[in-house]
Order: structure tokens, then sequence, then C-alpha cells
């Protein structure tokens, strides 16, 4: 019983070491965050299955609990970092050419559309007219996700809507999705199809903002 509860303790060293060291250098990706959680969750159920005392059991549990922690805060500085970049890149654009109505760009913010709403809510506050489509790339699953807002004018005035702009990818990329006239996103869409689907989705933004009607 004590012995198998030292070699979980030794185990649990080498990972702590590891989330730790990791943490302070900086140097976690979101594909190791991923791996260290997976070790985490093993982890947990080596120790549920194990025949060592209660208190043993609870204590191993207590800093696996602050190793998940660790990792959350990171996950949380990284999208948050990655909010910020992208916002910067965005308004660069649009701060570049200033007449322009629509802004398409591409990011890598994994599979989740929150980060993308945060961008657009961001840009939004400078940008009020302009028909935005954000992609984001998750590589672990190869798939994308895109989010698309539309301002009420465009959909009064050019008939541009974020619901139907956001079919678009869908049809190419065998992802799901759907939304309103205002805003609508994909998601499990087929990475392989990403740079033809942003192909299409500027063909079909120009067409509409282009027209007469």
């Amino acid at each position: 019983c004590n012995k198998k509860a030292d070699q979980l303790d030794h185990s649990l060293q080498d990972l702590s070491r590891r989330v730790r060291d990791s943490s302070s250098l900086n140097t976690t990706s979101i594909s190791s965050r991923l791996t260290f959680n997976k070790e985490i969750f093993q982890f947990n159920e080596n120790i549920s299955q194990a025949n060592i005392s209660q208190w043993r059991r609870e204590y191993q549990r207590n800093q696996l609990k602050e190793l998940k922690t660790i990792l959350i805060e990171l996950d949380k500085a990284d999208s948050k970092n990655q909010i910020t970049k992208a916002v910067e890149q965005c308004r660069d654009i649009l701060t570049k050419y200033p007449d322009r109505k629509c802004l398409i760009a591409n990011f890598e913010m994994g599979n989740d559309t929150k980060n993308l709403s945060t961008v657009i809510n961001q840009i939004r506050t400078q940008s009020t007219d302009v028909a935005i489509m954000l992609f984001s790339v998750d590589h672990e699953t190869d798939k994308f996700v895109c989010l698309a807002n539309v301002s009420d004018v465009q959909v009064k005035e050019k008939h541009l809507k974020a619901n139907e702009w956001v079919q678009k990818v869908i049809a190419e990329a065998n992802g799901r999705g759907g939304g309103k006239d205002t805003q609508a996103q994909a998601t499990n869409c087929d990475a392989k199809q990403l740079d033809h689907c942003v192909q299409l989705a500027e063909e079909f933004v120009l067409l509409k903002l282009n027209s007469s009607s």
C-alpha cells in the first residue's frame, strides 16, 4: 500500500515539475496543455483505482487540482494575448484601408467562437459599418470555426445577411452552423477547405456590397 503510494507520489512530483517549469518559462503551447490535462485525468484515474490510504489519495488529488488550476490560468492568459493580437491586426487593416466595407481574417485561436466574438465586439467599437468574418483554426482536430457579423445598415441596404454568408462556408467545409441576419457562426468545418472557404466568403460579400440594390 505504502509502496504504491510512494510510486504515485514520485510520478506526481515529476508531472508537477514539468507543468510548473513549463509555466514559469512560458513555453506551454495549446497542444502541450492538452497533453498535461490528459496526464492529469489519467493520473486521477490511477489514484482512484490504487490501493492506497485515503489521506494519501486526497493529498494527491489536491495536488492535481493545483496543477489543473495552473493550466486553466495559462489558457486564460493565452486567450487574452491571442485576442489582443487579433484585435490589433484587424484594426491595422481597417486603418490602412479606411474605406473598406468588409473584413475577413484568419487566426489560430482554437475551435471556440467565444474568442472570435470578443474580437468582433472590440472592433465594433470603432468600425460600426464593416461586414466581418473571422476564421479560427484548431490544428489538434484539423477543424476550423468562423463567425460572421454584419451591420444593420448592410442587412437593409445591401441585403447582406450573416447566416447566408456563413452557409457558403458550411456548404464547402462540411460544417454545422447558422444564426441571424446580423450574426452567425459555423463550427466543425474541415480545415483542408479553409483557403477555399475564405475565397468564397470574400467573393460572396463583395458581390453583395458592390450591388446597387
